[in-house]
């Protein structure tokens, strides 16, 4: 019997394993996804996930996006029966209309060579940026930096009452951030009473007394020190961008990190040149993937009921304390 569940900590490392297809330590990842799957189960977010009497088969996570999107993080059994595939996918634009009235435009940042790509394009995805996460040894970082004259940060450990002024600059300046949501108080207060919160990663950064850069970042394996690096600035400039780097680099270390990865999008030709130029390397390349999700999708499920296998349980949302009231 194939059926969906609901969201429950036990499936934690079952979810890692379809999310992170071929991870070796699902332990070192469990810091980075309890946090994730805590700031991200707001009124507007859901999760599917579909069981057989084995196995986990699927996982989706549906993560309110503001302004009329979606971000979805999927994975999904290799032998996952193809005929459940559009299924699935009936489920989710199901959901949606749970959550919110009007038509929606679903994100998702794959991995270029994820055999997701071909699956999501059969059911209405298609590409609209290539990107490039790029990664930097903090090894590498000069024992000696000459810090920006008049730049300094703060963390919201050492100042936690910041928290939104961080919030209202990292959505300011997030303009070239792909793959999350902005941010709002109710998820950073999710987060915050996550086990394993740590406040020092929450950095705001000045320039002569005014606050300029927001930045934070996700442990990715604590064992090795790999994070992922998000960070935001209102001011525009490279060369600003440039001349703090480095100050932000060293913070880092500081904090026991040996690697920080970025993602950019392939068509800045300026701004990965100067972060080549900077010491990061080209890691891997993701695609960000977008369709439309319509109630009519939604009724295509009952409307196919012939064609499509039987999945017992929820028609909809399935997770721990979502909010059934629609946006």
């Amino acid at each position: 019997m194939v059926q969906f569940i609901p969201f429950s900590k036990e499936y934690l490392p079952h979810i890692i394993r379809l999310l992170e297809p071929g991870v070796e330590n699902v332990d070192n990842l469990l810091p980075f996804y309890s946090e994730q799957f805590a700031a991200y189960s707001g009124p507007g977010d859901a999760c599917l996930l579909l069981k057989s009497e084995e196995q986990l088969l699927v996982c989706v996570h549906l993560i309110a996006g503001g302004e009329g999107r979606y971000i979805l993080r999927l994975g999904k059994a290799d032998d996952l029966d193809e005929s459940y595939w559009h299924n699935v996918w009936h489920q989710c634009c199901a959901t949606i209309g749970e959550l919110v009235s009007a038509p929606v435009t679903v994100q998702t940042l794959i991995e270029a060579e994820s055999p997701l790509a071909g699956k999501l394009n059969e059911i209405g995805f298609s590409q609209v940026r290539e990107l490039v996460e790029m990664s930097y040894s903090l090894d590498k970082l000069p024992a000696t930096t000459t810090q920006m004259e008049g730049f300094s940060m703060v963390s919201l450990k050492q100042a936690p009452e910041l928290a939104p002024k961080w919030i209202e600059l990292f959505n300011q300046g997030m303009s070239g951030v792909y793959g999350i949501p902005p941010w709002d108080h109710a998820q950073f207060e999710r987060r915050r009473q996550a086990p394993g919160f740590k406040p020092e990663r929450w950095q705001l950064g000045y320039s002569n007394g005014q606050p300029l850069v927001a930045l934070y970042h996700e442990p990715r394996d604590v064992e090795i020190g790999d994070a992922r690096l998000y960070l935001t600035t209102i001011n525009r400039s490279k060369s600003f961008t440039r001349k703090v780097l480095y100050d932000v680099l060293a913070v880092l270390k500081e904090q026991q990190l040996s690697q920080v990865n970025m993602l950019f999008d392939t068509q800045n030709q300026a701004t990965n040149l100067m972060f080549k130029l900077a010491g990061f390397e080209p890691r891997r390349k993701y695609y960000l993937l977008e369709a439309a999700a319509t109630a009519s999708q939604a009724a295509a499920t009952s409307d196919t009921d012939a064609d499509l296998p039987e999945i017992d349980g929820f028609y909809g949302r399935s997770f721990h304390n979502f909010s059934s009231q629609k946006k």
